[in-house]
C-alpha cells in the first residue's frame, strides 16, 4: 500500500459512520467478532472503543475486516472500501500530519507484520538453511533512490557528489532523473537515511536483509517476487541501467527493480571474509548486532537485488536453482566502497512502524 499524501479523513469517516450506527453494546460485539476482548481495549465510551479497535486492525492490516462486518450488519448503508494506499502509520493514526508525504520524501509500501521463509536449501550454502523469520509490519520504498531524489539531499545537506556517480558535479544527467542513483557507499546510504529522517520527523533507515527479502519475495518463499518461474519482462537484466519504473511493480507488495538493475544497500553485516558470512552473522537470520550501523570498516555490508554482469545479458540463461536474480541471493562488499565498476551500488529506505496506540 502506497503513501499518499493524506488519508487520515478516511479514518475520521469512518469512525463517525461506525460511532451513528452502533451502539455500545453492537460496537463490543463487532470487538469480538473481529477477535479482540473489548474488556482490554482502553476504550471505555463507545467512540473510544472505536477508536482502539480501528488501530488494533491498522497494527494488523486488517482494517477491511471492519468495513466488510460493518456492510454485512448494516446493509442498506453505503461503506466504502478502505483506500488501497492507505499507507504505514508511525505515530496515531487519526493524526492527519502522520499522513502527509513532503515531495522529496520516497513513495513506501506497507509489508505486514508476520512470519516468511527466508534463505535457501538449493542455492549458494550462504543462503542456508531456508528458515522462517517473524518481522513487525514495515514500510519500504516503492521504488531504490533515483538521482533526482539523490540530487535533493547532496544539495540541502551541502554536501559534493562522489565522482563515482558520474555526475557534473551536483547536477545529475538530465535524462537520467528517474535512474537508481549509482555509485554509493554504504556510509553515503545511511548518511541520506539520516538526513531523511532529520527532514520528516520519521526514523528512516536502510532496510536489514531480512526486510529487504520480504518485501521482494512475500511470506511464502517464491523463487523471485513475482512466482517461482523467471519472467524476463519483469526486470532489467541489461547491461544499462533504466529508470526506476521503467518495469511493473514486482512483488505482491507493491515494491519495484527489487531484482535487476541496481544492486542496493541493506543495513546488515556479513563479515570481514568475502567468500563466507561471519559466523556471529550466519543464517539463521536474527535481529541483533549485524544490523548495528556502528560496526568498523573491515565489516562489510549485505547487497540486495541488482543485475549480474556475468554475463551480460538480456535474458539470464542459467536454469533453476542456481537462477542469479533468486530473492534468495546475497553477496556483500566493504561499507567504504560503491561496488565494482560497471555495477555500483544504489539503495532504498525502510521504516519500521511503530504501534499505533502510543501513550
Amino acid at each position: 500500500m502506497s503513501m499518499p499524501t493524506t488519508n487520515a479523513p478516511y479514518l475520521h469517516d469512518l469512525l463517525r459512520q461506525i460511532d451513528s450506527l452502533f451502539s455500545l453494546e453492537d460496537v463490543q460485539t463487532l470487538c469480538l467478532s473481529l477477535g479482540f476482548d473489548y474488556e482490554n481495549l482502553p476504550g471505555r465510551t463507545r467512540e473510544g472503543l472505536i477508536r482502539e479497535l480501528m488501530r488494533c486492525l491498522l497494527d494488523q492490516d486488517r482494517l477491511q475486516a471492519l468495513v466488510d462486518l460493518a456492510r454485512v450488519q448494516r446493509p442498506a448503508v453505503a461503506w466504502a472500501d478502505v483506500p488501497a494506499d492507505l499507507p504505514f502509520i508511525t505515530g496515531d493514526p487519526f493524526d492527519e500530519q502522520q499522513y502527509r508525504r513532503l515531495d522529496f520524501e520516497p513513495e513506501m509500501v506497507r509489508v505486514p507484520a508476520g512470519p516468511f521463509l527466508m534463505g535457501s536449501d538449493n542455492d549458494t550454502p550462504a543462503e542456508a538453511p531456508r528458515h522462517s523469520v517473524t518481522l513487525p509490519a514495515f514500510a519500504i520504498a516503492v521504488y531504490p533512490i533515483t538521482n533526482e531524489q539523490y540530487a535533493r539531499y547532496l544539495r540541502d545537506a551541502r554536501r559534493a557528489a562522489s565522482p563515482l556517480l558520474l555526475w557534473d558535479g551536483n547536477r545529475p544527467p538530465a535524462g537520467r532523473l528517474r535512474h537508481p542513483v549509482t555509485g554509493v557507499t554504504w556510509h553515503e546510504a545511511i548518511d541520506y537515511c539520516r538526513w531523511l529522517a532529520q527532514q520528516t520527523g520519521r526514523p528512516y533507515t536502510l532496510p536489514t536483509e531480512a526486510q529487504w527479502e520480504k518485501a521482494a519475495r512475500g511470506s511464502d518463499g517464491r523463487v523471485f517476487p513475482w512466482g517461482d518461474e523467471w519472467l524476463p519482462d519483469r526486470a532489467n537484466t541489461a547491461a544499462d541501467i533504466t529508470p526506476v519504473d521503467a518495469f511493473p511493480a514486482q512483488s505482491i507488495y507493491g515494491g519495484r527493480d527489487l531484482v535487476g538493475n541496481a544492486r542496493e544497500w541493506t543495513l546488515s553485516a556479513w563479515g570481514s571474509d568475502p567468500r563466507v558470512p561471519d559466523p556471529l552473522f550466519a543464517y539463521p537470520w536474527r535481529e541483533d548486532e549485524r544490523n548495528d550501523p556502528e560496526q568498523p570498516n573491515a565489516v562489510r555490508r549485505v547487497f540486495r537485488g541488482g543485475r549480474t554482469l556475468a554475463p551480460l545479458l538480456p535474458r539470464p540463461p542459467a536454469p533453476l536453482p542456481l537462477h542469479p536474480y533468486r530473492c534468495s541471493a546475497r553477496d556483500a562488499f566493504l561499507p567504504d566502497k560503491a561496488g565494482p565498476s560497471g555495477n555500483r551500488h544504489g539503495f532504498r529506505v525502510a521504516l519500521t512502524i511503530e504501534q499505533g496506540r502510543q501513550r
